[in-house]
């Protein structure tokens, strides 16, 4: 049975998972993906498995193969400037380009929407960022654990303050898998322009909440870590709590990359050589993981959260403050980052019986460039208020 994006070509420029799952979804529905990777190891999820207790070979590596299985994979080092010719040629015949490389990185490449978007007029060129294209936040680097939960205040604010236990995000999960629907009705719409046939399409809580928790949940196949503790979290991917009582939150893959930026950012030099804790593989042992992060905790409680922020930071480490849900509307920076991107729009409720309270109201985070930041705010209409109008309508 023929899928409804068969013949769809699909270049994915693209490493962790925002990218590639999406990429994911398309190959599933029949495009054809074609996964770019750069030397000397590729996309550093295909080793996120050692994390995990999880194999990670090329016979077996399950976390790796949920959102990169059946992608045609190649290998380019995008400095060598015959290898930007072959791309181009490859984006010349492509529907999609779907990336995950931050902006400054695409204009040095060239590869920015901007710079190609008059070769390839009919290419649909969809980035996957961490803070969004513009805006002051818009240079940091940011993984899931920085830039979606940590600083939006999902670490910290939704906590019972009793016993610390977690509790849920209202809406979360809703908002997530309705994202999912979504997909699954433009591609049925796709699909009819080709059959003239309509579908049934269906998701669920359950099957959404199943394969965001992926990563984590596939590899308790093999061997079961959660809940973590300071033994079994790498010390790269914990939160750590500053003199000024706030916490950075800190994410990396890469360990061996950024191993000297770490060492440096927590003053404990005289861990550099230490082979206990100088590789991922070294810290998958439960007391050399602890004796580690212990280190880094003592470290940071003597450094304000700006100060070891500055230095993860500086070093291309993804990290955050973490934050509270009322920093998006109170902090200037992320006004102004929010304001930008369009991620929120100002709105005054006016008139009888309103407060007149101006706030911001968040709208669907997403940007096309055909359209620029638009302001897609409208109030909710009243019970039955335009029944009279339809019922006219429709007879």
């Amino acid at each position: 049975m023929a899928k409804p994006l068969e013949g769809l070509l699909v270049i994915e420029l693209a490493t962790y998972w925002v990218g590639p799952s999406a990429g994911a979804y398309l190959r599933a529905q029949g495009a054809r993906v074609i996964k770019i990777e750069q030397p000397p190891y590729g996309d550093s999820t295909r080793f996120f498995a050692r994390t995990c207790g999880v194999p990670y070979t090329d016979a077996e590596n399950p976390i790796h193969d949920v959102s990169n299985g059946g992608k045609e994979c190649i290998t380019l080092d995008l400095k060598d400037e015959e290898n930007i010719k072959l791309l181009h040629r490859m984006l010349a015949k492509a529907d999609v380009f779907l990336t995950s490389v931050r902006q400054a990185g695409l204009e040095r490449l060239g590869l920015d929407y901007d710079s190609i978007k008059d070769k390839y007029p009919r290419l649909i060129y969809a980035h996957g960022t961490a803070y969004g294209k513009s805006g002051p936040l818009s240079s940091y680097p940011g993984l899931d654990a920085v830039a979606f939960f940590g600083i939006n205040g999902m670490l910290t604010d939704n906590m019972m303050t009793e016993d610390g236990a977690i509790c849920p995000i209202t809406g979360m999960g809703d908002f997530t898998t309705g994202g999912y629907l979504d997909i699954g009705i433009m591609t049925a719409l796709y699909n009819r322009e080709r059959t003239g046939r309509g579908d049934y399409v269906m998701t669920s809580l359950y099957g959404v909440g199943g394969w965001v928790s992926a990563n984590c949940s596939i590899g308790t196949q093999y061997y079961n870590p959660w809940p973590r503790n300071k033994g079994t979290q790498s010390p790269m991917s914990q939160a750590y709590m500053c003199s000024d009582g706030k916490y950075v939150q800190l994410f990396v893959n890469e360990y061996e990359k950024f191993w000297n930026v770490f060492v440096n950012a927590f003053k404990i030099d005289d861990l550099r050589d230490d082979a206990r804790v100088n590789t991922r593989v070294a810290v998958n042992d439960p007391a050399n993981c602890k004796m580690l992060a212990d280190r880094c905790h003592a470290s940071a409680a003597t450094q304000t959260s700006e100060e070891l922020l500055a230095k993860l930071r500086a070093g291309g480490i993804p990290s955050v403050i973490l934050g509270k849900f009322s920093d998006k509307y109170t902090i200037p920076d992320q006004i102004e980052h929010n304001l930008a991107n369009g991620y929120f729009v100002e709105h005054t409720y006016d008139g009888e019986g309103a407060s007149g309270r101006t706030i911001y109201v968040n709208q669907f985070p997403m940007y096309f460039e055909s359209q620029g930041v638009v302001n897609n705010y409208e109030p909710c209409h009243a019970f039955d208020q335009d029944g009279d109008a339809i019922r006219k309508e429709f007879g």
